[in-house]
């Protein structure tokens, strides 16, 4: 009796054979690279042992969460979302624990805070990784009661990252006494707080002592900054939005050439700015909602 014809799988060409086993590590690599997520790359990694001894050395990490629709949602929904949200963090945890080798690009979106050690514990691999592009989105809970005890981020001494992003959703960044910051040309601090003393160290470590390679520079929301004093060499690009603690600012930038500013820096006494930029061409102000009160 004749046993049933086996069906070719989509991967074989029709022929029995295994196409893209045949194929090189680096196209492999680059396919990969590609994918959308993190948890496609999972999915991939199960096919066979090959994708996923792959899937540990991928170029490019994206780890989204699904975000919440914010329609209809019952309890049991937002019960399974937090659940998946934990879930999600604990796939972070297994994707940076087995990582073998640097990551060109690294972009993390956490929608449920998983702790101070861990979001440290994050932070400082993903900065060991990283030799290109580095972000990390971390969400708090939306009430004041509910807001851990432990929102606090220590930003690490060392990094291979040439461009940086962190938004923690005003958590504290706890800055070290320096940094070697030495590839980095691209920074962005986003809606975060400083701790009382840190506002006049961030100044120090965006210098070209600890960042001389620092091309852009954006601080947007960034809270307890009452003092900037910068000596950024390389810079070329800033932008100061809604700092409403500063109170003083002094900029010593040769090559800057863009500079954006917001209302809440502009309506600040300009006598307590000083700002040294022979080769700027470009001002920009967001003028509104008080264009009366700015003097330039």
């Amino acid at each position: 009796m004749m046993g049933k014809k086996a069906r070719p799988s989509a991967c074989d060409g029709g022929q029995g054979v295994d196409l893209i086993s045949e194929l090189g590590d680096d196209l492999l690599l680059r396919v990969i690279s590609l994918l959308p997520d993190a948890l496609d790359l999972a999915g991939l990694a199960t096919l066979s042992r090959r994708w996923r001894d792959l899937s540990t050395r991928s170029p490019t990490l994206h780890l989204h969460p699904v975000y919440r629709t914010g329609k209809d949602e019952d309890d049991e929904t937002l019960k399974r979302f937090n659940a998946s949200a934990h879930r999600f963090n604990d796939f972070i945890d297994a994707v940076l624990q087995r990582r073998v080798c640097s990551v060109d690009t690294l972009h993390m979106d956490v929608l449920r805070w998983p702790g101070g050690a861990r979001v440290n514990l994050w932070l400082r691999r993903a900065m060991e990784l990283v030799v290109k592009s580095l972000h990390l989105s971390i969400s708090l809970p939306l009430w004041s009661d509910q807001i851990p005890k432990d929102c606090k981020v220590r930003l690490p001494r060392c990094t291979r990252a040439a461009e940086m992003l962190l938004d923690l959703d005003y958590a504290i960044l706890r800055l070290p006494a320096v940094v070697e910051f030495n590839a980095l040309t691209d920074l962005s601090l986003r809606v975060i707080s400083l701790s009382r003393g840190d506002g006049r160290r961030l100044g120090r470590l965006l210098s070209s002592t600890c960042c001389p390679r620092l091309q852009k520079l954006e601080l947007f929301y960034v809270c307890g900054l009452r003092e900037l004093q910068l000596d950024a060499r390389a810079l070329e690009t800033l932008t100061l939005y809604e700092l409403a603690d500063l109170r003083r600012l002094d900029l010593d930038t040769p090559r800057l050439s863009s500079l954006e500013v917001g209302s809440s820096v502009l309506r600040r006494d300009p006598s307590n700015f000083t700002i040294r930029a022979p080769a700027l061409e470009q001002l920009q102000c967001s003028l509104m909602p008080y264009p009366r009160e700015i003097e330039i």
